[in-house]
């Protein structure tokens, strides 16, 4: 694809009345992380204006400012801050980010992966030549050891030094993983506002749902038929290690296998409890700030571990 793709009439009659894109993320406890990230956003090389919207809840503004300062020209950054919940969710993070979005396209992103600053310039041209409502893009998960070898301090990265150094540097690197669906979930602006964006009751496979949604909704309005995945331009996510785990996994997965069957049984099905949310910003913080955090999740034991190990081995002798 070539980088420096040309504004369509149409294109710029849109960049006229505002950003193409909006690119929304969020932070309450992973600001080293999200440094990266909002810095790869900032210098981003491509032809149409774009917004960045950081939801925060925490008190970093004045590291962020500080990290977005070096946005290109045509990028705007607008950091919105809420009091910090007891349980973060993220849901209702990325909502609220929706509601003060104002691009053709928003762009769901996980804070923690960087991308080379051709990335926006190629997949917006991609929605846009194949017509798409909803896709998502992938990531290389960086190992511990290149993270922390290859990886400079946000600072660091610059209009002239930026990520592109990063691409292809994955290749013939076996403990790199490479996932083919995920951030950032890329939806018109129609359709995010149609579904009702992120099922705030979700803080677990919440994407998963919004797929779901996104395409009951565009299939049945004959817009779009299956769903695309970008997965040869990716971002690559920054090794770390993982938070707290809560006992939420097996009750959001019940919850997103039940909307996926009553939303392909019945042509019927409609978005709208869910979207009606958007407009009620107050009712979505209430929501926030009533959530409680689950108790965390209990690792086996020792004893529990070599257990499960004899009987696997068991259970394959048998086979």
């Amino acid at each position: 694809m070539n980088h420096d793709t040309g504004n369509s009439v149409a294109a710029k009659a849109q960049d006229a009345k505002g950003p193409r894109v909006s690119i929304l993320m969020n932070d309450m406890d992973s600001s080293q992380f999200a440094a990266y990230g909002l810095r790869s956003w900032v210098l981003q090389r491509c032809s149409f204006d774009y917004e960045i919207i950081l939801t925060l809840f925490n008190d970093k503004r004045g590291f962020f400012n500080a990290i977005a300062q070096d946005a290109l020209p045509n990028c705007t950054v607008k950091i919105v801050t809420c009091p910090r919940p007891a349980f973060f969710n993220i849901s209702i993070a990325n909502n609220l980010g929706l509601v003060e979005s104002t691009g053709k396209y928003v762009f769901f992103c996980n804070a923690d992966v960087v991308h080379s600053s051709f990335y926006l310039e190629e997949t917006v041209s991609e929605l846009q030549r194949l017509g798409l409502h909803y896709a998502c893009g992938a990531r290389m998960n960086l190992s511990k050891a290149f993270t922390q070898a290859e990886i400079r301090e946000p600072s660091a990265y610059n209009r002239e030094q930026n990520f592109d150094y990063l691409v292809g540097r994955e290749w013939g690197r076996p403990e790199m993983h490479f996932w083919g669906n995920g951030s950032p979930w890329m939806l018109n602006r129609e359709t995010a506002w149609a579904i009702g964006g992120f099922d705030p009751e979700l803080v677990c496979y919440e994407e998963r749902n919004l797929e779901d949604r996104a395409m009951h909704y565009l299939q049945r309005k004959n817009l779009q038929r299956s769903g695309y995945a970008f997965t040869s331009i990716y971002g690559y996510h920054l090794y770390h290690p993982r938070g707290d785990l809560y006992d939420i996994g097996a009750e959001s997965k019940r919850r997103v296998v039940d909307v996926r069957a009553r939303l392909f049984a019945s042509h019927d099905e409609t978005h709208e409890t869910v979207a009606s949310a958007l407009n009620d910003r107050e009712a979505m913080l209430r929501l926030l700030y009533s959530m409680q955090p689950p108790p965390p999740v209990r690792k086996p034991s020792g004893l529990a571990r070599l257990r499960r190990r004899i009987q696997n081995a068991a259970h394959a002798l048998l086979e």
